[in-house]
């Protein structure tokens, strides 16, 4: 996005005057890829256009998923002027990438616009495409731990997942499919509205730490207080999910609720691990 400040000119004598405009101000731009971003993935194989949901840091960090197919895409962006590039690792949500793989990487490029990001990119399996996204000005919202104290939960369709969070971000958890979750969220720019979130999620015997990205939303008229959550674990396991202040807590799962990573795929996906689950959408302000 690009952002724009405006500097404050000390006059001191007439020279200085002409590098100044008739305010006495002198404005100039800086661009990051840092946002809140919703917009869409088109695929030059498939000729498909979907819809993505995005929160990348002032590092470039980035977490997206794609709220029509579950992909999952981990994101590393970078910028000189206006000018974007960086590299993708993406998890297949319902189905399995074009060419039948689980796991792409790639490459892409593009530019930081007015209205958000334009890029273009490729993959391993040989597929390519078009990423237009446009910025959410929530993105500007101070973070600040505290906000985000309270019981925060998700439920659809037969999984739930609850966690518990303090006032310093960190925060404790289960899902009724048996898994613990244990973390913190932790402020990278408390001008900006994208808190780290890293966290291990301990099944039966078995654990993986996850790393990514959240954002916050108050209550208002587009919707309930939420935290847009956006993680994974590197090596396929995922979670995105709108977590909503006050959601009732997990319960385990009845015989009657088995989670099949073979039942027909829903709009929207989460993946943790090695089993699907559907979500519902990600709030859009």
């Amino acid at each position: 996005m690009i952002k724009q400040t405006s500097l404050i000119a000390i006059l001191v004598g007439a020279a200085l005057l002409a590098g100044c405009d008739d305010s006495g101000e002198d404005d100039y731009f800086y661009a990051t890829p840092g946002g809140i971003y919703e917009g869409t993935l088109t695929d030059n194989i498939t000729q498909r256009q979907t819809q993505v949901f995005a929160i990348i840091d002032e590092d470039g960090n980035g977490r997206m998923i794609d709220d029509d197919t579950g992909d999952f895409y981990s994101l590393s962006l970078s910028n000189d002027g206006l000018d974007l590039s960086g590299t993708l690792q993406g998890y297949a949500g319902g189905s399995a990438f074009p060419g039948g793989q689980a796991q792409v990487s790639g490459n892409l490029g593009g530019q930081i616009t007015d209205e958000g990001l334009s890029a273009s990119f490729t993959e391993s399996n040989g597929d390519s495409g078009t990423l237009n996204l446009s910025f959410d000005y929530y993105y500007y919202s101070y973070s600040n731990l505290p906000l985000l104290a309270g019981g925060w939960g998700y439920s659809d369709s037969g999984f739930s997942l609850s966690l518990s969070i303090n006032a310093d971000g960190s925060f404790n958890g289960n899902s009724s499919d048996g898994c613990a979750y244990a973390g913190h969220f932790s402020i990278f720019d408390s001008y900006y509205n994208a808190y780290h979130v890293n966290y291990t999620q301990t099944c039966g015997n078995s654990s993986s730490n996850f790393t990514g990205l959240a954002s916050y939303f108050p209550d208002d008229s587009l919707g309930p207080e939420e935290i847009e959550l956006l993680a994974d674990n590197g090596s396929g396991g995922y979670l995105a999910v709108p977590l909503t202040l006050g959601a009732p807590v997990a319960q385990p799962l009845s015989p009657a609720q088995p989670q099949s990573s073979t039942q027909p795929m829903p709009q929207q996906w989460v993946k943790s691990g090695a089993s699907l689950r559907p979500a519902t959408a990600v709030r859009r302000r």
